[in-house]
């Protein structure tokens, strides 16, 4: 639920930029920073999903959950750029026939 209200919070720019608290990643040393997400945005998020599983939730692990879902879209992102350039060429060549 959190996941699919931060989808719709955020814009795709937003999200492919951006991490819950902002700052470098500590796995990849040679990435660039990363802007914060809205906080008061994100704030409602949590709040939303805390109201809903009361017994469950986890701050730690929302946040946690939220930066892998930034990493999976930015890695999808970057797939789909590499793919769109090679299809443009199969266009084109098949368009001078």
């Amino acid at each position: 639920m959190g996941l699919s209200l931060l989808t719709a919070v955020f814009n795709e720019e937003e999200l492919l930029s951006s991490n819950v608290k902002g700052g470098k990643s500590k796995i990849k040393k040679k990435t660039t920073k990363k802007q914060a997400l809205n906080a008061d945005k994100l704030k409602a998020i949590k709040y939303t999903v805390r109201e809903m599983f009361p017994k469950t939730f986890n701050d730690a692990r929302m946040n946690s959950a939220v930066n892998t879902k930034l990493s999976i879209l930015r890695a999808e992102k970057k797939l789909q750029d590499k793919v769109v350039p090679e299809h443009e060429s199969d266009v084109e060549s098949q368009e001078e026939l």
